[in-house]
């Protein structure tokens, strides 16, 4: 005991006077550092030791340190580190590895959510993230997850893949086509805020939501498959986009609840994955099924039909195997009118509209997004090509495969640019890479005749070179810095109307103006299409058509390089803002948090959401960005209020931890 107390011979329950840090004895000992890690660590294992034996108490003025409650440990461990004269930034270190090495002595959750290696100047995210808790979405979950995200693909792509039967059988124009996918675009851009918040507030369960939403799009679906009219499938395409938009926000909500922030990009990877199986196997099943007849019926009908029960069933499945996850408290909190919710999601929109790296994303994001949405149309390029239906189908599919691939090596390829060279230009930079490299690509695609005998060959080389070059703005630009200046509680909220702008305008400018292009102005012949339904070889439409999609995907990319460009000023400025108001956020909670009253849920997830800002906030800040994130975390958990059935501090020692911060 004797021993023990040698250790320490300043920590006290009733006062932090001895505590305060002094500086005169580390220049004249070699050997300080070395040996406070090692009482810090000898502490924990002497205390260890001690709890195997029965009787075995250390009493520190009065108190009973094993016995005491695990507030009061953690108090005594905090006053050890603090007698040990260490640098403000090595505390949390030290600190971490004795209590880890105490047995019995757990960290709180909001401290494992937020811990930082703070003896590390470089916080970059790896570092971030590895000390919280992990946590991920069971396997049973991520399936369901995953169908209901093949199922929308295989949506997105089964009108595109049955063009050319229903201008044979139906007689509908190309601008009718393009019609149907505008008004099902429109719909669901403006159906998904709507659903945000109906999930957000509380409204509905998600798993209604999800059950709803997969039953009712796959019997819209299906209603399609017995349309002989224009009007009609456009009611009904329209119904289908808004019944779609219910399914991609909430299940993403339903997984950032249940995922830690370190395994979401794996998580969301397999959904995105499973996003494009859904449209690769719809290409190639839909397209040359169209123009067959099975048991008496059309292809495309029936195609409509294969697509609309299986996403039924999903919905089935989903209602039967599903235990939708506990939300957290911040969403209940919020609970309340829904109106109410939408005019504050509007004003918040507005007040992120005027950082220009986030307009600069939104407008990018908006024509960006024309060129993937015209590129719907390559079906029926190939085909008037001379290509057959199976090998246009392939075609298609390859290159959303090469797309999936593309998404993935541009996160990575992103993340290790600004990781290694360029913090805060490796992104934008990375950015115009692609759209430079697509720009040339499309237009060998569409604009050049290949040889009869290797058309094939020449299409899937392009096909594949583009979507795995031209598809890294989306994980390795977009989405990293909207995450970094838009803060944790309001990233679902703001990136649901990203979408639902993009949406649109791709709905408006892509598939429309294709058609606009092809038929109006380069003069595109339905009647040719439909004069010879065996062959669908026409060179004056490939041509038309070739022009229209080049046109389509060069001019709106030409844009988005401008705007890329534009981050390489405004996004250091709009990232060094972000960082300030973050640690001044987080300073406030802090401060409210210490009133002297246990935290409820709604204030705990609150001051989560502050200390995951700090973290952000810190990359790349250096030491005295890591100064502030150790004095914020460690108030928070000498504190004791975040710990469940703890005792407060008195107010002489929080007064005492409030000096001794600033004094840091």
């Amino acid at each position: 005991m004797l021993f023990f107390k040698s250790l320490a011979p300043n920590v006290t329950h009733n006062t932090r006077s001895n505590c305060k840090r002094t500086s005169s004895s580390r220049t004249n000992n070699a050997f300080w550092m070395p040996g406070c890690i090692f009482r810090a660590v000898l502490l924990g294992k002497l205390v260890r030791a001690a709890k195997e034996f029965p009787e075995g108490q250390w009493h520190e003025q009065g108190g009973s340190f094993l016995e005491g409650s695990k507030a009061h440990r953690l108090r005594l461990l905090s006053a050890f580190v603090r007698s040990l004269e260490l640098p403000t930034p090595l505390h949390r270190l030290v600190f971490r590895m004795a209590a880890l090495t105490m047995s019995g002595v757990e960290l709180p959750a909001v401290s494992d959510a937020s811990s930082v290696p703070a003896q590390e100047p470089n916080l970059d995210e790896d570092s971030t993230k590895g000390q919280e808790p992990e946590k991920q979405a069971g396997l049973l979950l991520q399936f369901l997850l995953c169908c209901i995200s093949a199922v929308e693909g295989a949506d997105m792509v089964i009108l595109p893949a049955v063009f050319y039967a229903l201008q044979r059988d139906l007689g509908l124009s190309l601008n009718d086509l393009a019609t149907m996918i505008l008004f099902q675009a429109l719909s669901q851009a403006a159906a998904a805020p709507f659903w945000g918040v109906m999930a957000d507030r509380g409204v509905m369960t998600r798993k209604k939501i999800l059950i709803i939403g997969s039953v009712s799009q796959g019997a819209v679906t299906c209603i399609v498959a017995f349309a002989n009219q224009l009007i009609p499938m456009i009611v009904l395409r329209a119904l289908n986009g808004v019944l779609l938009a219910s399914l991609r926000p909430v299940a993403n909500g339903v997984l950032a609840d249940v995922t830690s922030e370190a395994r979401r990009g794996k998580v969301y990877g397999w959904i995105f994955f499973a996003l494009n199986a859904g449209m690769v196997v719809g290409s190639l099943v839909a397209t040359p099924l169209s123009t067959k007849q099975v048991f008496g019926m059309q292809g495309w009908r029936v195609a409509f039909l294969l697509i609309g029960g299986l996403s039924m069933l999903v919905g089935v499945l989903v209602g039967f195997l599903m235990v939708e996850p506990e939300r957290e408290g911040a969403h209940l909190a919020e609970q309340g009118n829904a109106s109410k919710g939408i005019c504050s999601e509007l004003r918040r929109l507005w007040g992120y509209c005027k950082m220009p790296t986030f307009l600069a994303l939104v407008i990018q994001g908006c024509f960006g997004c024309v060129p993937w949405n015209a590129m719907s149309f390559r079906t029926l390029f190939f085909q008037v090509s001379g290509l057959s239906d199976f090998e246009s189908s392939l075609l298609q599919a390859l290159g959303q495969t090469a797309g999936a691939f593309g998404a993935l090596f541009g996160g990575v390829l992103a993340d290790f640019v600004t990781r290694r060279w360029l913090p805060l230009h490796g992104r934008p930079l990375i950015a115009q890479v692609s759209v430079l490299m697509g720009i040339p690509i499309a237009y060998l695609t569409f604009m050049v005749i290949p040889p009869p005998s290797g058309a094939f060959w020449y299409y899937l080389f392009l096909v594949c070179l583009l979507g795995f070059t031209a598809s890294w703005c989306a994980t390795g630009v977009n989405l990293p810095i909207l995450s970094e200046i838009v803060p944790a509680d309001n990233r679902s909220a703001i990136m649901a109307w990203q979408t639902a702008l993009e949406g649109s305008c791709a709905a408006v400018l892509g598939n429309a103006m294709v058609g606009l292009l092809a038929q109006n102005v380069f003069g595109y012949d339905l009647a040719s299409a439909t004069q010879n339904p065996d062959s669908m070889a026409n060179s004056e439409n490939r041509a038309a058509l070739g022009k229209a999609l080049a046109l389509t995907v060069s001019l709106p990319w030409i844009l988005c390089l401008f705007f890329y460009t534009l981050l390489h000023w405004s996004y250091p400025r709009d990232l060094r803002r972000v960082k300030r108001l973050a640690l001044d956020r987080a300073e406030k909670t802090f401060r409210a948090d210490r009133t002297g009253q246990r935290l409820s849920s709604p204030s705990l997830a609150a001051t989560a959401s502050c200390v995951a800002q700090l973290q952000t906030a810190c990359r790349g800040k250096g030491s005295t960005a890591a100064i502030h994130l150790t004095i914020q975390v460690e108030r928070a958990f000498e504190s004791c209020q975040i710990l469940p059935g703890s005792h407060v501090l008195p107010p002489a020692e929080s007064e005492g931890d409030n000096d001794g911060g600033k004094r840091a």
